[in-house]
């Protein structure tokens, strides 16, 4: 203790160096060392002033770099103190220039990355160790001089503890710099923000959980599939209802939830989005992409999976960084086709990786079949049940059970039998759930309902939330005012009788929706509106309906030329059935059910439907005027035109100050809009096309630059090439052109760009001619004698031909190339027709004079087994449906026999109704529907699933029918006879539409609708002719009808066969209408 007091006031460290001597000489030299020491001392003490003062002064700098990590900040403010203690160690001088050297370089390499660290495994126990050392040593000095040897001791040992956090700060600084780097290069993925489910665009559209106490057993049965131990099978799995599926040891990677319009789909996932967040370890939201109608890049397919590959690089770092390396080697993989993008964005990245954080990670995509592309969707689909057993992630996929995705799905799985469809849930069950939130969102109303009250609009709500939510939104909107009890007594008071279907009917599946919509907008068109007011509101309800993305109330007012106060006014009156923001916010359509009504004339009826063609084509005159007022040379009044937009202060302000939202809109879509018009049309759009081009072009494109929208700019252009080009066809004539060929033409088609037709020959020739002049372009593929049949993919890329010497001939359509040919059986079994499925896997069937048919794998170029036997005569066509699920036959024997024959048996459905040979078939593009043309003169409509026929016939040719074909939309049929006439028919009645084509000096070989529906091609003889599907007559050319029904958005692809005349005389043919590729050929 007494020596410790001692040592606590002296010097910390003795000098040891004086050594005395009795001697002269050794006086003078012990003098003499002296005076050198205390030299060197001094300079050694000049040394370590200044380096410690700089050590002191890094050190506290880094200090302050660190403060987000409070152990590591302390350290450092006590390392420069400790600085100055090893200052004051003189004597040591050679370990202490060596020390101080190493400090230095510590804390040059240190400070160069400091701030990359952070309060992580590594950097934890390093600051900790180097707190204990500093504290040790500052605790002794207040005590007591440390011995300078244990000072030097704990020095070295704080140095080497500074190289491991220099060490660990360097790689942090790498791995940052890689971050970054991921994070820039994960940017060209182009993610749609907006498609996450809680994104504010879900605000803008109303989109939101379950009501509390409502689809509970539902919730709890996808968080027990999410929470289920992932122990994936050999071959992939497909979730359905089944409950010994949900109970299985190998839970499924897929779950697929279906249900029609308005069964609250989009609701439970949102549930399931918001639970997974916020309820789940780790968060096990994968990522989301809620596809929406509305939104045009929500509803694009091509942005699902790099949207998927962006959320997912959140989730995981581990991925992220995969997710680089794939994007460095490809940096355009997301704007790949899907197939590529999946495989590069998606599988790869996980397949070289694992990361804890991603087994069990679900990823939500809602609303699949709002794709704007129905092929996009099914590859989406097909990707996921493919590659689920293989990815550590999980899916839940939701969708209205469209027949391209559920048969998708089914096909993918032959053993599961039955999906999981809301709709069929037990009526009680929805019913309570209906109830509660009627309940819960009528409370408020004066007098709020009675239990019976709720109990009957439940009961009118049937299984549709959407029904339940417009009637909440019809008694009692939010930001206005309206007369609630006397809406609920009318309400109450509607007349609901259920819609029936089938029986050979055609009703509508919503048709307690459709009588609740039409209520609305009879409250809207009140009889004592003006005839101004009402043209006020239905501008403002169309508009809306058909603008390409929700708008404001600004941007609305200024595509209709009315003010914003006029506007929100009358927008008070369609809350029901719009979105309607209390101010600032967008408008839109609050589910996608309404447009689907206001755009059908069978479900709005003449009062209210909406024609989409005369709205899209007011909206554009409408564009076109605003920008050719408010377009003008240097909008922005910018100073120089040499400064890069980067480099120009506040250039957003300007932009926002000088182009209102309305040009803006025009600028961006005024080619879609256009897109849409259908002929006849007046003059004054190629006048207006013109003047744009002309003296506005410039303006445009500056305008599109500063938005940031030139990338659209191209597209743009495009969409308005193609209309001008179908347009210059004719505008007054019914039948636009006709075409000679030197034999007679047994088929035609109109191809995916609308400006050429394909045609073959009685002589199995082809050829394509130009629409602009009529003359033949080239020859798809080289002559081919003896074919009787014809057969294109639904993309062009495969070409059948069938021959009288019973071959089977495959074309690649793209490069005019052989790549197989199959050889029939028997010089007897003559070949009579062929067809080719429009989906993948891709299957020629073949019927034969034997009445049997033969199917054939194109990929694996082999024969399908078994023989499909059933028919007692000539099989005159075969035709597969839209999905390739079915397969259906004509024949002589004046029967049609649908065919399963993916599950491999010859068993088949008759369908019985004609009374003379069967000659012709077609399926309707969404495949629920097949119409036949028969010798004895009549056309017959059949449910292509029962097999049920329909109650109209479709009676009016002179002779028998030789071809058929549906319109894109599924709501006509074009007919072709013996008699030379073309007849246009409409589905929901069976009667005539107008006035037959009758130019056809001779009978009618094959008829087709173009992509769009805006055309009819028809071959009869040696002559094609093109038709104007806006006209039906060719006598008279300003005779007119009605204008087109609603265009499907995504029609499905179609594929039809028709015979001629008996085996002789076959004809063949298929359509693709999805703008893509449309095609068609035969003999």
């Amino acid at each position: 203790m007494r020596q410790n007091e001692s040592l606590a006031h002296t010097p910390s460290i003795a000098p040891t160096h004086a050594v005395t001597s009795t001697t002269t000489a050794a006086s003078t030299t012990s003098q003499n060392t002296d005076t050198g020491t205390s030299k060197h001392l001094n300079k050694l003490k000049g040394f370590a002033r200044a380096a410690g003062s700089k050590l002191k002064v890094s050190f506290r700098a880094m200090s302050r770099v660190v403060g987000k990590v409070p152990p590591l900040k302390s350290a450092l403010e006590d390392l420069s103190d400790f600085v100055g203690i090893l200052g004051d160690l003189v004597d040591e001088d050679e370990d202490l220039r060596r020390l101080f050297d190493e400090f230095q370089i510590s804390a040059i390499g240190l400070g160069s990355h400091i701030a990359s660290l952070g309060l992580d495994h590594e950097v934890l126990p390093i600051a900790e160790s180097l707190n204990q050392h500093l504290q040790y040593v500052k605790q002794c000095q207040e005590q007591y001089s440390l011995p300078g040897s244990e000072v030097m001791k704990r020095a070295r040992e704080i140095e080497q503890l500074l190289k491991q956090l220099e060490v660990a700060a360097d790689r942090r600084s790498r791995e940052n710099t890689t971050e970054n780097l991921a994070e820039t290069q994960r940017q060209r993925l182009s993610p749609v923000l907006q498609a996450s489910y809680n994104s504010s665009y879900a605000m803008t559209i109303q989109r939101g959980r379950c009501t509390a106490g409502t689809r509970q057993a539902l919730q709890m049965t996808l968080q027990d599939w999410v929470q289920a131990e992932d122990n994936p099978p050999e071959d992939p799995q497909l979730l359905t209802t089944n409950n010994t599926q949900l109970g299985s040891q190998t839970p499924p990677k897929v779950f697929w939830m279906n249900g029609m319009a308005g069964t609250g789909k989009t609701t439970i996932a949102y549930s399931l989005c918001e639970w997974l967040e916020t309820h789940t370890s780790n968060n096990r939201l994968g990522a989301s992409f809620f596809c929406s109608r509305t939104s045009s890049l929500c509803r694009s397919f091509d942005k699902v999976i790099p949207t998927i590959a962006y959320q997912l690089g959140n989730l995981s770092s581990v991925y992220k960084y995969a997710l680089w390396k794939s994007l460095h080697d490809d940096p355009d993989a997301a704007t790949r086709e899907v197939r590529t993008q999946f495989d590069k964005l998606i599988v790869r990245p996980m397949e070289s990786v694992v990361d804890a954080n991603l087994n069990g990670a679900l990823v939500v995509i809602d609303a699949l079949d709002e794709c704007e592309n129905t092929y996009g969707a099914e590859t989406i689909l097909e990707l996921l049940l493919t590659h689920a057993k293989d990815l550590p992630i999980k899916f839940f996929i939701t969708s209205r059970p469209e027949p391209a995705i559920r048969d998708k799905i089914l096909s993918s799985h032959r053993s599961l039998s039955s999906a999981f469809h809301l709709h069929d849930i037990d009526a009680s069950i929805v019913q309570g759930d209906i109830q509660r939130y009627l309940a819960e969102a009528l409370k408020n109303i004066t007098p709020p309902p009675t239990e019976d009250q709720i109990i009957q609009l439940a009961k009118q709500s049937g299984k549709l939330f959407i029904y339940a939510s417009t009637l909440v939104r019809y008694i009692s909107p939010r930001s206005i005012r309206v007369p609630s009890k006397s809406r609920l007594q009318r309400i109450l008071g509607m007349n609901t009788q259920h819609a029936q279907t089938g029986n050979g009917q055609l009703d509508s599946l919503y048709r307690e929706l459709d009588q609740l919509y039409s209520t609305v907008l009879e409250i809207a068109f009140a009889e004592d509106l003006e005839d101004l007011e009402r043209t006020i509101v239905r501008d403002i309800l169309e508009t809306v309906v058909c603008v390409k993305e929700p708008i404001s109330v600004e941007t609305l007012a200024g595509l209709l030329g009315y003010a914003n106060e006029e506007v929100s006014y009358w927008l008070s009156c369609l809350h029901s059935v719009l979105h309607v923001p209390e101010s600032g916010g967008l408008i839109s359509a609050l589910h996608a059910s309404f447009p689907e009504y206001l755009l059908n004339p069978s479900r709005a009826g003449q009062m209210y439907c909406c024609d989409e063609s005369q709205r899209n084509g007011t909206l554009a005159r409408n564009c076109f005027d605003i920008m050719k007022l408010q377009l003008r040379f240097n909008i922005c009044n910018l100073g120089s035109s040499f400064v890069a937009d980067n480099d120009v202060p506040d250039l957003q302000v300007h932009v926002k100050h000088s182009i209102s939202s309305a040009l803006s809109y025009a600028c961006r879509f005024w080619g879609d809009h256009l897109r849409v018009v259908r002929l006849p049309i007046s003059n004054d759009f190629h006048d207006m096309l013109g003047d744009f081009l002309s003296v506005h072009f410039l303006f445009w494109i500056e305008v599109m630059n500063l938005t940031k929208y030139i990338g659209i700019a191209v597209a743009t252009l495009h969409q308005a090439r193609l209309w001008l080009q179908v347009t210059l066809l004719n505008e007054k004539n019914t039948a636009l052109m006709s075409f000679r060929a030197k034999s007679e033409v047994c088929s035609v088609t109109i191809l995916y760009d609308s400006t050429h037709i394909l045609f073959v020959t009685r002589f199995g020739r082809t050829g394509i001619w130009n629409l602009y002049g009529g003359t033949p372009s080239f020859k798809p593929f080289r002559d081919q004698s003896g074919v009787n049949s014809v057969a294109i993919s639904a993309d062009g890329a495969v070409i059948v031909t069938g021959t009288n010497y019973n071959t089977i001939v495959i074309y690649d359509g793209h490069r005019n190339t052989l790549l197989h040919t199959f050889e029939t059986y028997s010089d007897k079994d003559e070949l009579s027709s062929v067809a080719i499925s429009q989906v993948s896997p891709i299957y020629v069937a073949s019927g034969h004079s034997s009445n049997t048919i033969r199917l054939w794998d194109v990929v694996s170029k082999t024969k399908i087994a078994p023989v499909l036997k059933g028919h007692e005569g000539y099989i005159n066509s075969i035709i597969f449906s839209p999905t390739c699920m079915r397969l259906a036959s004509c024949s002589q024997d004046t029967t049609i026999r649908l065919w399963d024959h993916l599950c491999g048996t010859s068993m088949s459905q008759v369908l019985i109704g004609h009374g003379a040979s069967v000659d012709t078939m077609a399926f309707s593009p969404n495949g629920a529907l097949l119409v036949s043309g028969s010798s004895d003169k009549t056309i017959r409509l059949w449910d292509a699933n029962t097999g049920s026929p329909f109650t109209q016939v479709f009676e009016g040719h002179t002779d028998g029918i030789t071809s058929v074909a549906f319109s894109p939309d599924c709501n006509q049929v074009v007919s072709g006879s013996d008699d030379g006439a073309v007849q246009l028919w409409a589905v929901q009645t069976g009667k005539r539409v107008g006035q037959p084509f009758t130019r056809h000096a001779q009978r009618v070989s094959s008829v087709a609708f173009s992509p769009k529906g805006d055309y009819i091609v028809s071959s009869s003889g040696q002559t094609i002719q093109l038709w104007d599907a806006s006209h039906c007559s060719a006598s008279d050319e300003h005779a007119t009808r009605r204008p087109p029904l609603t265009l499907s958005s995504d029609p499905t692809p179609c594929f039809c066969v028709a015979p001629f005349g008996g085996p002789q005389n076959q004809n063949h043919f298929s359509c693709n209408p999805n703008d893509r590729a449309i095609l068609e050929v035969c003999l």
